[in-house]
Formats: structure tokens, C-alpha cells, sequence
């Protein structure tokens, strides 16, 4: 659909093969705008992949951790690096993502990110990009151990609240 079929990362938005990721970590579908969402892990940006093969770049930018060593900011300082960035957002602010690990919509097709980086869940509008903080995740920061955690969003209420989140961490 979307990517170099060999392989090839980089940073760019463009209509199928021409379009470039680097460490896509996760990926959603959302029902409600008809797209792919995709946790562009090494570029520190959230994707969007339409039907039609065509990738744009919703939030996010590489390069957000020598950012914030260029910055004076410890690149694994987790709530450093929020003060330091567009963490949190109101509508028509470009949001920074950093590290974004694993990805989910809501039933109302608003975006549920886990950053490594920033340790942390945030609900994302990929509309308006108003951005909030929604849980305190802190997991693991390190050169090479990146800890690991997961969650899912319940759009349906099948098994607790409509978008109920459920998550952990190791």
C-alpha cells in the first residue's frame, strides 16, 4: 500500500512506494475517517495512509531526541522533555511526538498515542491536533531498552466504558 517495498527508510510523505517510514512501530485502522494510522517510531511522527496509497504526515518530525540535547534537555528526561516541547496543544498547534510506541482511535476517530519518549498516553484530534494527556505510562528510557507497553481502546464498550482504555507496561 504504502512504503519502499525494499525496505528503504527516511521521511516522506508521497503516494506509495514513493513514501518513506522509519521504525513503523504500530498501526490502526480508523472506521470513522477511512484511513491507516500509522506510530512512525524512528521519525517521531504519526502517519496517515489513505486507501489510495497516499501518505501524509499528521504530527511529529524526526529528530526530536538531538532537539532536545541541542536544547539542554536530557534526551531520557521524560518529563523534561515535555516542558521542553509542544506537549500538550490547543486546536491549530502542531503537536511533537516523540517516539510514539503504540497506536489506537477512539469511537469518535480521535488518535490514543503511547510515546516512549514523552512516557505517557495522549489523545490527538487529527483534525484540529488539540492535544491532551490522558495517562501516566513512564515506562523504561534507555539507550537500547526502550521498555515495552501496551494498550487498546474498547470504541464499542464491549468490556467496560465506550472508549475505555486498558494498558500495561513492563
Amino acid at each position: 500500500l504504502a512504503g519502499d517495498p525494499n525496505h528503504g527508510s527516511g521521511f516522506l510523505d508521497g503516494t506509495g512506494s514513493a513514501a518513506r517510514f522509519d521504525g513503523p512501530a504500530s498501526l490502526v485502522f480508523d472506521p470513522v475517517a477511512d484511513v491507516l494510522y500509522v506510530a512512525d517510531q524512528d521519525n517521531d511522527a504519526v502517519r496517515r495512509v489513505t486507501r489510495a496509497g497516499v501518505v501524509t504526515t499528521v504530527a511529529g518530525q524526526p529528530g526530536m531526541r538531538q532537539r532536545l540535547t541541542d536544547d539542554g534537555v536530557s534526551w531520557n528526561d521524560q518529563l523534561a522533555a515535555r516542558g521542553a516541547t509542544q506537549f500538550e496543544t490547543t486546536a491549530g498547534q502542531q503537536p511533537d511526538i516523540y517516539m510514539p510506541q503504540c497506536i489506537r482511535v477512539d469511537s469518535q476517530g480521535r488518535i490514543i498515542l503511547l510515546e516512549v519518549g514523552y512516557g505517557a498516553l495522549r489523545r490527538i484530534d487529527p483534525n484540529t491536533l488539540l492535544t491532551e494527556t490522558i495517562g501516566e505510562v513512564r515506562q523504561k528510557h534507555r539507550e537500547w531498552d526502550r521498555g515495552w507497553a501496551w494498550f487498546d481502546v474498547d470504541r464499542y464498550g464491549n468490556s467496560g466504558l465506550v472508549d475505555g482504555i486498558y494498558w500495561t507496561k513492563f
